[in-house]
């Protein structure tokens, strides 16, 4: 189902090495990546200028790299603390003088799988959206996912539900899910109703609240925040998402239908170390919530931060679309928590300073840190990730990684592009969206000639289907709403694009 492929494991064909030949594309390979990122309008602060189509062929299979320290490829620096194994790799070894200097390093983050038994007794508060525009199946299948959400608790799992319209009220008080609570829990929440405004601020205010009284606690905890419509008021709902993620709470935001703001949603998640999910019909809600539950149970590492201390001369442009804050000399993304078997893949995009050729250094400090077994532990990515600046067009492009370099295209860079193309179409600029996906099929296409990467070459076969999809979408009596359905899940599909995870499948039954 489309609107839950953040809870499938994704998996995809189609990746070969190959060797660069010639150096006609010399240019495109080495402003590439920058020209896609600038056209997205990214900051060095991490945000785009806007913020998905299911994903297929396009996409590159999900692997750990191979360590190596011999031949073309870039090193493989591979660190493992606890549960935690973190697996960094460049595109490319070296940069070329006189170039922007942008390179891509690729860091997957996996966990421990643990025993078939193992299951970490949770919290979950629901934050369900009530207002007006919620009435009719909504508020029915809302009904519905939360009452199939307590058939899934176990005794020991902590349950919390807050309800808001103009005003919000604390239905269900974070308890114990003891057996004899549930039948009081499923009257109240099958006596919610719909009407009024959407007070989203008061809501997460009282949901901090909550999380606040669990301070010391070190259960997992989950807040799913479901909504369909646009807030009263969107002053100060990204401190409060903020806030929850430092307490140790993941955000989730579920967006219903064609209506709600789909950049505040993924924003809030993205600042609450949680998942955004656009779910185009609401009867997606049950297995959403049941996902997010089996997530909070499997969790083996808690809180996930990407610290990086950058050498001189090189910049952090942007990791995978996260909010980067900054902490004295280091870069912090936090993308939240990791389940067992988990693995997550990040893009960090880099620049390096490109004024004078310069042997092998490394590009700063990296590190993983998260908290297992209540203990705040980290992953130092050792040996560091090291490139070299080259006057020698040749020796630069024999450095440039083939597989690397696809999965960056196919992944970050495509991901990228519907980032762009979902916010122009918002905007109603037809034109626009064409001219960069013209612009995007250019660059890979001269590229890919000598390359010859047969995920990339699928990918720009992709390409063409969201060609075809912006023309229907300004195209007929509902293109209004064709538009807003397609800005939807094209901010969604670059999230899951950039972020390339495997997460758990749901389980019906708690004990």
């Amino acid at each position: 189902m489309k609107s839950i492929q953040r809870l499938r494991h994704l998996l995809f064909e189609n990746r070969r090495r190959a060797r660069w030949v010639g150096i006609g594309l010399l240019a495109v390979a080495t402003f590439g990546m920058h020209a896609v990122l600038t056209a997205a309008g990214n900051t060095p602060g991490g945000q785009t200028g806007s913020q998905p189509m299911p994903i297929g062929a396009g996409a590159v299979d999900f692997h750990l790299p191979t360590a190596s320290s011999s031949g073309n490829s870039p090193v493989v620096s591979v660190s493992q603390n606890g549960p935690v194994t973190v697996t960094a790799q460049l595109d490319r070894r070296s940069v070329l003088a006189g170039s922007n200097g942008e390179i891509y390093a690729e860091l997957i983050i996996k966990g421990k799988k643990a025993a078939l038994d193992h299951r970490v007794p949770s919290d979950l508060i629901v934050v369900l959206d009530q207002s007006g525009s919620m009435s009719g199946e909504k508020i029915e299948q809302a009904r519905h996912a939360a009452l199939d959400l307590l058939d899934r608790l176990a005794d020991d799992d902590r349950f919390a539900l807050i309800a808001f319209s103009s005003s919000s009220k604390l239905v269900i008080a974070p308890s114990l899910a003891h057996h004899e609570l549930r039948p009081e829990w499923r009257r109240r929440i099958q006596s919610l109703s719909s009407g009024g405004g959407t007070n989203m601020h008061q809501a997460l205010t009282q949901t901090l609240d909550l999380l606040k009284q669990r301070k010391g606690s070190d259960r997992p905890c989950r807040v799913l925040l479901l909504s369909d419509g646009h807030p009263d008021s969107s002053h100060g709902l990204d401190d409060l998402a903020r806030q929850a993620g430092l307490r140790g709470a993941a955000l989730s935001s579920l967006g219903i239908g064609s209506d709600y703001n789909e950049v505040l949603m993924a924003q809030l998640a993205d600042l609450g170390s949680g998942n955004y999910y656009y779910l185009d019909h609401p009867e997606s809600l049950a297995a959403v919530f049941a996902g997010e539950l089996e997530a909070g149970r499997t969790t083996v590492a808690r809180g996930l931060e990407i610290h990086l201390s950058p050498s001189r001369g090189v910049e952090l442009v942007d990791v995978s679309g996260y909010p980067i804050e900054r902490y004295g000399d280091w870069l912090v993304v936090r993308p939240g928590d990791l389940f067992s078997g988990q693995a997550r893949r990040l893009w960090l995009s880099l620049k390096v300073g490109t004024e004078s050729v310069f042997e092998p250094r490394d590009l700063g400090d990296l590190k993983v840190r998260f908290k297992a077994d209540g203990e705040l532990q980290e992953a130092r990515v050792e040996p560091g990730l090291q490139v070299a600046c080259v006057d020698d067009p040749q020796a630069y492009i024999s450095s440039i990684d083939s597989d690397a370099w696809g999965r960056a295209v196919v992944n970050e860079e495509y991901g990228v592009l519907q980032n762009l193309v979902s916010g122009l179409i918002r905007k109603g600029k037809k034109a626009e969206a064409q001219k960069q996906i013209d612009g995007y099929v250019t660059r890979q296409s001269r590229q890919n000639a000598h390359l010859k990467n047969a995920a990339v070459s699928s990918n720009l076969a992709e390409v063409e289907k969201l060609r075809e999809e912006v023309d229907q979408a300004f195209e007929g009596p509902d293109q209004a709403l064709k538009q807003k359905v397609m800005v939807k899940k094209r901010h969604e599909l670059s999230q899951q694009l950039r972020r390339l995870e495997a997460a758990p499948k749901s389980s019906k039954g708690g004990s």
